[in-house]
């Protein structure tokens, strides 16, 4: 009798684990989907950026088919980490609306609004995907990128270097990017960490970000432009290869 037992106990043990294997498979299965068509919305991006429209469309094309394929699989039958989610539906929804909308935007012409349109899509998949608990690299570089706001505001008015305060908001904003580059820097995976463009880019926004603090204290707007048109270029091109 406590054989027969120890085989039940067995069996479930073994179906539990298929279940288990298979959920994972699907979880797997549905950020992989969404990454296959995130790179197409960051490719979109960067090119409606560079005024290329006609490239852009052809991207959001691509990434109209692979979201109708995630959402004819997954809209209805969410992976259970995301079963109850409250953003999930309503993020599904969006990112289909977004993607009509821009090529719409496109067709009409107007690629600066197609781009408005579209960027939004990356904070409505993050905020759906922290609901559930999953914060994935691609999200770490999205915090990169929005820490680049306050910095980014100094492009067309730098700030006064001979007045104490502004120096001092410009070295908080400055330590602010780098602390999120530091973050994403321990948190790459391994294949990531050691891929030679990543290390290129990563290594030189920390090491320019870190200057900052330099030339605010010694009161040197020209290094400071300078520093801060390669960090916007270094921080698009890891937004567009890794976010």
């Amino acid at each position: 009798m406590l054989g027969f037992f120890r085989k039940i106990a067995v069996l479930v043990s073994f179906l539990a684990g298929l279940c288990g294997s298979a959920a994972a498979g699907e979880l797997a299965d549905f950020h992989a989907a969404i990454g296959g068509a995130e790179a197409h919305f960051r490719v979109a991006a960067t090119y409606l950026r560079t005024g290329n429209v006609d490239l852009a469309a052809i991207e959001l094309e691509d990434m109209t088919d692979k979201w109708a394929a995630l959402t004819a699989r997954f809209a209805d039958t969410p992976p259970d980490a995301y079963d109850g989610n409250p953003a999930y539906a309503a993020a599904l929804a969006e990112t289909a609306k977004r993607i009509d909308d821009a090529l719409v935007a496109i067709d009409s012409g107007n690629g600066e609004a197609a781009r408005d349109i579209l960027l939004p899509i990356r904070a409505v998949l993050s905020d759906m995907r922290r609901r559930s608990g999953f914060y994935l690299f691609s999200d770490c570089i999205g915090d990169i990128n929005a820490a680049m706001g306050p910095l980014r505001a100094y492009r067309h008015a730098p700030p006064d270097l001979d007045d104490p305060a502004a120096a001092a908001k410009l070295i908080e904003a400055g330590a602010v990017y780098g602390r999120e580059l530091a973050r994403c820097d321990a948190m790459a995976p391994a294949d990531i960490a050691a891929d030679a463009e990543f290390r290129r880019l990563m290594d030189t926004a920390r090491a320019s970000t870190a200057r900052i603090t330099e030339a605010a204290i010694a009161k040197d707007p020209g290094l400071f432009i300078r520093l801060l048109r390669e960090l916007f270029s270094l921080d698009n091109l890891l937004f567009f290869r890794f976010g």
